[in-house]
């Protein structure tokens, strides 16, 4: 997780782009914060209520229940969602600016479906 936070905290730095991280662990959320990244650890009431049944097994938000809370907190053009064990590079940013320029000129949808619903 450490490298993952640390990877977050550098994108946060050099783009434009907001890490939030999902957690109940005490540790977890220490180090985020050491990173300047924001967490969510009051889910889902702290924000707006989102039924129980959003909820996993294990008291996590689904992934559009995920969503939900971080669009409520930060406007952007894009929203994305990442396991704590996945890696990226940079390039990412370079890929979400091509999509945005093709979706300005009509080449693409600037509609994305999130698993669940459609969105804008």
């Amino acid at each position: 997780i450490m490298n993952w936070l640390r990877m977050m905290s550098l994108y946060q730095r050099e783009f434009h782009f907001k890490a939030v991280v999902f957690t109940h662990s005490k540790v977890i959320v220490r180090e985020a914060h050491q990173f300047n990244i924001t967490v969510v650890r009051s889910f889902p009431w702290a924000f707006f209520p989102i039924l129980i049944s959003s909820l996993n097994p294990f008291g996590m938000p689904y992934v559009n229940s995920m969503f939900q809370i971080v669009a409520s907190q930060f406007k952007s053009d894009y929203y994305g969602y990442i396991n704590s064990d996945i890696l990226f590079t940079f390039n990412l940013f370079d890929v979400l600016e091509l999509c945005k320029k093709n979706a300005e000129l009509g080449n693409i949808s600037k509609r994305v479906n999130t698993g669940r619903a459609d969105h804008d």
